[in-house]
């Protein structure tokens, strides 16, 4: 029991020490003066050393964030730049790391620094002069009171910014999370570090290398010599997307002069990743996951003078001898593949003297089935080849290119060995053969482009293929294409798409330009000729594709999309056997089309439909993206009416609808009308001038004709009719009627009037009836009726308004001074004024004559 009382009372009193060291701590280290003093010292000593101006925010000074050392943490660090004075770094927050036995002998020996958020600038301005020279690594930054012993350094969430206008250079990229042991000795500063660069851009007059890319550093090693002003890396390791390089060499820092780089570079354990690393990210990320066997090299240098004014000499060499390339989906092995390649920056170490260079790119495009490429052997015949190239880019100011290519494909093997993002499936032969030599700004331009040397041929052989964004199955395209220049001879390209045919013969300029430079105004692809087809169903055609293939996914109406590509143009003669869009048919389809910069111009469009025929003279705009309008004249003739009006939906109105007309049509149609890129037509933006005449017809329960007989106790079905002429006019959703004229067996009648979409029909008819008496139809007192009793004839002037379904007649009002006739005859001139002021008849077509625009919301 003496024992545990004893032993108890041990720790007691350890505790109680605890406590009372812990008290003297927090007594020591958080007076504020204390505190202040620690914070001079250490920013003093900094803006001394550093030369320059420092600001701070908030201190804090503790020991229980890295017990038992101290802790000294600014937020909010403000460094200036010299000697712009523009900021050189800002950071959130910068922790230093104190000796506690050097603190209480009244030295601030700082051990490890930590820093967290924030930015670093260096910045050259066009005069050469940067703002980060006042930076000295070789000084010293310790004296009596402040002692820098720097053991560990860590950088957190650091963007760091390179910008030289005059040189065209922007580096930026954000240090996510770097950790380095540090030695300092009198000559030395070293640093063993690991870590990871985000967002890392690089650069230089335009031409982005790098863009948004990772960089991880492993087990990387970089020596300063104070002395010399050297900067050994031994070695650098780095990660690149997913591709291992090692990095050796020195940067030797000067004052006053050009600072000097002498680098190698080599990959690690190469592979195909080495070769396609600084490809575009979509095709190395593609191809991380493929097997290679077979040499591999990737190796360059970087050396000589780096200054604002001078820039190293850069050297890559790369390439491959003999090696095979599996594909992960399928025991596909493209096989014999070799070529080899070199980048510079040329005698000046500039852009304008760069070049790239790819020598012997040859190999076997015939896909084997290997199941294990690391025991297959590597064949070194190369009789199948059939695969042969090189490429050379020259002054990456003006580029100059030049392009030797002959290759022949199965589409098959080809994509199932290298899946491409725009094919669903893809079988057939694709077969080229091209030599391209010119400026690359000169393949751009129509003019220019003739000074481009380019000869060769590209053939498809039953090329079938689906796309991945469209249901439809491209079936038997074949076709010959003889490269002469900027000038491409078509020859018999034909097929089927779903379930239209074609066959184009021609002339196609800028086909180059438009396949390997796209997203240039002035690469549009042009050709000129003649398209022959037995059918093209536009229904099946303009449905847009859903992406999958469930029930829910299926096309809607809503689908249906127009879209002209502001890249192509054309100048075609069109013969095509049948037209579809279902319910419109049409056969014996020819015209003449041209588009250009997104304007379709149509020409003697030559059709039978609905037993007649039908001509048009139009431009189609499609210039805007969320409408398109349609300026032209269509002339109908002998066609059969009711056929008519349900092929083309009954022209989306109400008015009259195809059950409601027979009769053989001819009509002259001048109209301008809006469509969203849905094609829908835009109703408040329907402009027409419309000249009507239909023959041996009737109308069919149409109620605007049948409610004036009603009226005057007359009822009529169907009403019959040798000839009926109407004149109409569409504004503002108001169809206006000068006047409408129908020869019918019961009685020849006139109308004259509008009616709107929103209030209905308001017009008016006259009705000549000759032997009324014998028919008993009764005329009230007071009415307005006009009897020729010699005739035998009376004249009734009947007013109808409402809509379709709730049309109201009545007796047409007039002043008792007013004749019934020169009432009719004014009203008439009246309407007939409005049609002639307004006409579009006589105007010559125009682009965009529709004044109101129409957006798809």
């Amino acid at each position: 029991m003496r024992k545990f009382f004893r032993r108890f009372f041990i720790i007691i009193l350890i505790l109680a020490g605890l406590a009372a060291l812990t008290a003297v701590g927090f007594a020591l280290f958080y007076t504020p003066s204390q505190t202040a003093e620690v914070q001079q010292e250490v920013v003093k000593r900094l803006r001394k050393s550093l030369n320059t101006n420092i600001k701070t925010g908030e201190v804090d000074f503790d020991f229980t964030t890295n017990f038992p050392a101290l802790t000294l943490t600014i937020k909010k660090l403000e460094m200036e730049g010299k000697p712009h004075r523009r900021n050189f770094a800002s950071i959130d927050k910068i922790q230093f790391t104190l000796d506690f036995n050097e603190y209480l002998s009244g030295r601030y020996t700082i051990n490890k620094m930590e820093v967290e958020g924030g930015s670093l600038n260096f910045l050259i301005d066009n005069n050469g002069k940067d703002n980060y020279g006042f930076f000295d690594l070789a000084a010293s930054i310790s004296d009596s009171t402040v002692n820098f012993n720097l053991q560990s350094i860590s950088l957190k969430n650091l963007k760091v910014r390179y910008e030289n206008p005059a040189k065209k250079e922007k580096y930026n990229f954000t240090i996510d999370n770097i950790t380095s042991k540090v030695a300092i000795n009198p000559q030395f500063f070293d640093l063993d570090f690991t870590g990871k660069l985000t967002q890392l851009n690089f650069e230089v007059d335009r031409y982005n290398y790098l863009n948004q890319e990772q960089m991880t550093l492993g087990g990387s090693k970089i020596s300063f010599n104070r002395s010399n002003g050297r900067v050994n890396i031994q070695p650098l390791q780095i990660t690149l997307r997913e591709t291992n390089f090692e990095i050796k060499g020195y940067y030797d820092i000067k004052k006053g002069a050009a600072d000097a780089i002498s680098l190698n570079i080599e990959g690690v354990n190469q592979d195909l990743k080495s070769l396609t690393v600084f490809m575009p990210a979509k095709v190395h990320n593609k191809l991380l996951d493929y097997k290679t066997k077979g040499n591999i090299d990737f190796k360059g240098t970087m050396k000589g003078n780096w200054s604002a004014q001078a820039f190293p000499h850069v050297e890559f060499d790369f390439g491959c001898r003999n090696i095979a390339i599996q594909s992960p989906n399928i025991e596909q092995v493209f096989q014999r593949f070799s070529f080899s390649g070199k980048f510079s920056n040329g005698a000046k170490n500039t852009l304008e003297t760069s070049f790239l260079k790819v020598d012997q790119l040859k190999g076997s495009l015939k896909f084997e089935r290997v199941k294990d490429l690391d025991n297959a052997s590597i064949r070194d015949s190369l009789k199948s080849e059939n695969l042969r190239g090189s490429f050379e880019l020259r002054n990456f100011l003006k580029p100059y290119v030049s392009v030797r290519l002959d290759a022949g494909l199965d589409m098959e093997a080809f994509t199932e060995f290298y899946p491409l993002d725009a094919f669903k499936k893809a079988n057939g032969l694709f077969g080229i053969k091209l030599y391209l030599e010119g400026l690359v700004e000169d393949l751009t331009k129509e003019k220019e482009a003739n000074d481009v040397r380019m000869t060769g041929a590209m053939e498809f052989k039953k090329l079938n293929f689906t796309l991945t964004e469209n249901p439809l199955e491209f079936k038997e395209i074949n076709g010959d294409f003889t490269f002469n220049n900027n000038t491409t001879t078509v020859e018999n390209f034909s097929g089927k798409i779903g379930q239209s045919d074609f066959a184009i013969n021609g002339l196609l300029k800028n086909l180059i330009p438009y396949l390997f430079i796209p997203d240039v105004e002035t690469s549009a692809a042009r050709l000129e000729g003649n398209l022959v087809a037995r059918k093209l169903d536009l229904k099946e055609l303009l449905q847009k594709a859903s992406l999958g293939t469930k029930a829910e996914d299926k096309i809607s109406p809503r689908n249906y999309t127009l879209f002209v590509p502001a890249d192509v143009a054309f100048n075609l003669n069109c013969k095509i056997d049948s037209v579809q869009m279902r319910p419109f048919m049409a056969s014996g389809f020819t015209c003449d089309l041209a588009l250009n910069n997104r304007v379709l111009k149509t020409s003697n469009i030559n059709m039978q439909v609905a037993g007649g025929t039908m001509n048009v003279l139009g431009i189609f705009n499609a210039q805007k993206e969320n409408f398109f309008t349609f300026d032209g004249r269509m002339q109908f003739n002998k066609v059969r009416a009711n056929r008519l009006m349900r092929a083309f939906g009954n022209f989306s109105q109400r008015f009259i609808q195809a059950s409601n007309m027979t009769g053989t049509m001819t009509a002259d149609v001048e109209t301008g009308l809006v469509f969203n890129k849905h094609m829908q037509v835009n109703l408040p933006n329907v402009v027409a001038d419309i000249d009507v005449k239909v023959n041996n017809g009737s109308l069919v329960n149409f109620a605007p004709v049948q409610q004036p007989f009603n009226y005057i106790n007359l009822r009529v079905g169907n009403l019959a009719f040798t000839e009926m002429r109407q004149v109409l006019q569409i504004r503002n959703e108001t169809v206006f009627i000068p006047e409408m004229t129908i020869q019918s067996t019961i009685s020849p009648l006139s109308i004259i009037g509008s009616y709107t979409v929103d209030q209905g029909f308001n017009y008016k008819v006259k009705i000549p009836l000759a032997n009324y008496q014998q028919r008993n139809i009764k005329i009230e007192p007071n009415s307005s009726v006009v009897v020729d009793r010699r005739k035998r004839l009376a004249i009734y002037y009947v007013t109808v308004k409402g809509g379709l379904d709730d049309l109201r007649g009545n007796y047409t009002e007039v002043p008792d001074s007013t004749n019934l006739e020169a009432n009719w005859i004014k009203e008439k001139r009246f309407f007939v004024n409005i049609f002639n002021k307004t006409s579009l008849s006589g105007r010559e077509l125009k682009i965009d004559t529709i004044n109101q625009v129409y957006f798809d919301n």
